[in-house]
């Protein structure tokens, strides 16, 4: 069973319960959610914050990098709105730890996490070591920033489930998987429509492949290095 589908349907039921009113109400939240094979964790956040962003795929890609190296093989871990459990990696077995994680940090997680899971000095000391670097699809890249807005749309309009490890906005709605970034050269800024966030060549290649055959779009896969767009000038 894939963590996300065991983690969101627990959320959005805590939401709808948590609302005392009798009347129907749409179960959903804001929020960011992270998956690799071992880490999972959900964030909710205010709807202003719940917006995609290279600088946070950084972050993230980071502490998840981080997170998975303090697991142990055969485990897998889920931080689920500040609560804590650990599985065995099918899920059938898990533990809820009584510890909860209530602070924004991820350096705080990764020290919570080092604790509830009684990694070695020497298993923490690798894990804060551990570098892992996002990589995305480039679809296009252009001068024009309307232009690279709606090829962005297209993209995002053909709901192609290739988001990669991140995904950040509301759930359980469809949130983008193309978003526009750029880099800078000789003054000049240029606009990229990149697709996903992915931590191994693997599924950014897959995405690759669903991009060419559902879109039509020919992208290669490059780190994730660019920034948030600065519409505003430099």
């Amino acid at each position: 069973m894939s963590l996300k589908s065991r983690i969101l349907p627990t959320a959005l039921a805590a939401v709808a319960f948590a609302v005392a009113a009798p009347v129907t109400v749409s179960a959903c939240w804001d929020g960011v959610y992270v998956e690799t094979d071992k880490v999972s964790l959900a964030i909710s956040s205010g709807t202003s914050d719940a917006q995609w962003s290279p600088e946070r795929a950084r972050s993230y890609a980071k502490w998840a990098g981080r997170l998975a190296a303090l697991v142990p093989d055969g485990k897998t871990i889920s931080i689920e709105h500040g609560f804590i459990t650990v599985c065995d990696d099918t899920a059938e077995t898990c533990k809820d730890i009584e510890r909860t994680w209530d602070d924004p940090h991820l350096f705080n997680l990764f020290e919570l996490t080092a604790d509830v899971l009684g990694a070695s000095g020497r298993t923490i000391a690798q894990a804060r070591r551990t570098t892992v670097e996002p990589l995305t699809v480039q679809a296009a890249a252009t001068h024009d920033l309307g232009v690279a807005y709606s090829l962005a749309e297209r993209i995002n309009n053909a709901e192609l489930s290739i988001g990669g490890f991140l995904d950040v906005g509301g759930f359980p709605a469809t949130n983008d998987t193309a978003h526009v970034v750029e880099s800078w050269k000789d003054d000049t800024a240029i606009y990229h429509v990149v697709v996903g966030a992915f931590l191994n060549r693997d599924d950014a290649d897959a995405a690759t492949i669903t991009l060419r055959e559902e879109v039509g779009l020919d992208g290669f896969v490059r780190v994730l290095d660019q920034d948030s767009v600065n519409e505003f000038g430099c």
